[in-house]
């Protein structure tokens, strides 16, 4: 299927476009979880916004953790480390789960450093409708609101909930991604206060199991819904960034909105490069 390889070709560009800044994901140790294993993931592995050549850490003022299932709500904030930087919990549930992690951080910027590193995800349109408002005395001071859902199974045969949950801002997948192969596409929608956010740039990063972190640019729809096709097995996640509000003297209250899930081909064994046009 050679319509493949142009896309491969954008992953690939921009997974090098990329290499220059550093953005945050909250990454779960697994996924697929069986009965008796523990939940687990690291709470500071990666910091948004930093620039390798003036990196500084955004001071992060608070953290809220649940977990839910159907219409069950179970708060993991007593699970989670001292230093507030790793979460584990043993699930007593089964079925299909939505780790949901809210995080509240600041960190103070140059209006360059903050504007390159949102060029450097792909957020352009942002970073020029901003490059206009900002004014070049003030430091960037971002309040940023941080908030992660993350789809977790015990029983991949169950279903898993499909609506959002009461976030204002948030991405919630509609097709579930276990069971499927290479190839297949899930959607997803963008929604703000519950409605659907049309039109709106939103990246998908794939980690894959090389490790490496590649990504696309995508855009939602009139009706805000997202496709994702499944080419790489890995950890996907699609993050869409809102600017709530900017002062004169360059305060902005940022809300970031981030969906993650792993795609593990269980259908399908390639033997060869001749799906990527090779």
């Amino acid at each position: 299927m050679r319509s493949t390889y142009p896309l491969l070709i954008l992953l690939f560009l921009l997974s090098g476009y990329q290499a220059n800044s550093q953005i945050r994901l909250i990454v779960l140790d697994q996924y697929n979880l069986k009965k008796g294993d523990t939940l687990q993931a690291n709470l500071s592995s990666h910091v948004h916004l930093q620039s390798e050549s003036a990196p500084r850490s955004a001071t992060t003022l608070s953290t809220d953790i649940n977990l839910f299932q159907k219409s069950k709500k179970i708060n993991l904030n007593s699970f989670i480390s001292a230093d507030h930087t790793i979460l584990k919990y043993k699930p007593e549930l089964t079925g299909p789960a939505l780790l949901e992690i809210s995080q509240k951080s600041f960190a103070e910027y140059s209006k360059e450093e903050y504007l390159s590193n949102l060029k450097e995800q792909g957020l352009v349109p942002i970073a020029k409708e901003l490059e206009s408002i900002l004014n070049g005395k003030d430091k960037v001071k971002d309040s940023a609101t941080f908030y992660t859902k993350s789809l977790v199974s015990l029983d991949k045969k169950k279903p898993f909930s499909k609506d959002p949950i009461t976030n204002d801002h948030e991405i919630t997948l509609k097709s579930n991604p276990f069971g499927a192969t290479y190839g297949d596409q899930l959607t997803a929608v963008l929604t703000m206060r519950g409605k659907p956010l049309p039109n709106a740039p939103v990246i998908l990063y794939v980690k894959a199991r090389s490790g490496n972190i590649i990504s696309e640019l995508l855009r939602s729809d009139a009706e805000g819904m997202l496709t994702v096709k499944l080419d790489i097995e890995g950890v996907y996640f699609l993050q869409h960034l809102f600017i709530a509000n900017v002062s004169t003297n360059n305060e902005i209250s940022s809300l970031w909105s981030t969906f993650s899930f792993e795609f593990v081909n269980n259908v399908y064994q390639r033997s060869t490069y001749s799906e990527f046009g090779f």
